[in-house]
């Protein structure tokens, strides 16, 4: 059986959504399934990768920059996988300046909320797909709380907060468990009549091991 992945990502710090597709993971080939919305753009690592027109990808001595609607979203290095977000760059981390708990209700978390012509958009491509194609569907996004929040807190900064700020990490997880669970729920009201698996997860993971200890993991991620 042939499979066809649909990565989703919405990003509220630019309010603008785009959708890119790895097609075979079988063989690498590109199935022509899209529409006028998408381009094809090679990735650094060879494969041929459908783009939203939105995405402007432009490329540098090192790498590759992506700007969304004019707007700079990340950067690829050339021997690289993905694009990095800018909290990487230090140049947009929301949350850096957060001190406490009621300082976190002057953030936009609603801006998190996958919007309703996004998830349409989506909804309709995926139909296409399950009418007019041999392969099983499966639906990828990144429904994480640990990576999320490292982009909106920094790295540094967020294991700190695990450590030594118990009540605030507490609440910043709280806050976007709401968002995640409400955009579950619109994924899976659009696609489930046509998208066999929808997964998703986090990263708590580096080249040498876990981010943080198991029992880290139970205290603020296991029950939620």
């Amino acid at each position: 059986m042939m499979l066809l992945m649909l990565i989703g990502f919405w990003s509220p710090w630019r309010h603008t959504p785009y959708i890119y597709r790895f097609v075979s993971v079988v063989d690498g080939s590109l199935k022509e399934v899209s529409d006028r919305e998408f381009y094809i753009w090679r990735a650094p690592y060879g494969v041929d990768v459908e783009m939203s027109k939105y995405v402007e990808i432009v490329e540098e001595t090192d790498g590759f920059i992506a700007y969304i609607r004019g707007k700079l979203f990340g950067k690829i290095p050339r021997n690289g996988y993905y694009f990095w977000g800018l909290d990487r760059w230090k140049q947009l981390i929301p949350l850096a300046d957060v001190k406490t708990v009621d300082d976190l209700k002057k953030f936009d978390w609603d801006s998190y909320r996958v919007p309703d012509d996004y998830v349409d958009v989506l909804g309709r491509r995926a139909e296409y797909l399950y009418e007019n194609t041999d392969y099983a569907l499966y639906f990828g996004w990144a429904a994480v709380l640990h990576e999320t929040i490292q982009s909106l807190r920094g790295w540094d900064r967020w294991l700190s907060d695990l450590r030594v700020r118990r009540p605030l990490a507490e609440a910043i997880i709280d806050n976007l468990f709401e968002v995640l669970k409400y955009n579950v729920e619109k994924y899976v009201n659009a696609l489930k009549d046509f998208v066999q698996v929808i997964g998703f997860g986090d990263d708590f993971g580096t080249e040498e091991g876990p981010q943080i200890s198991v029992q880290t993991f139970r205290e603020f991620y296991k029950h939620r």
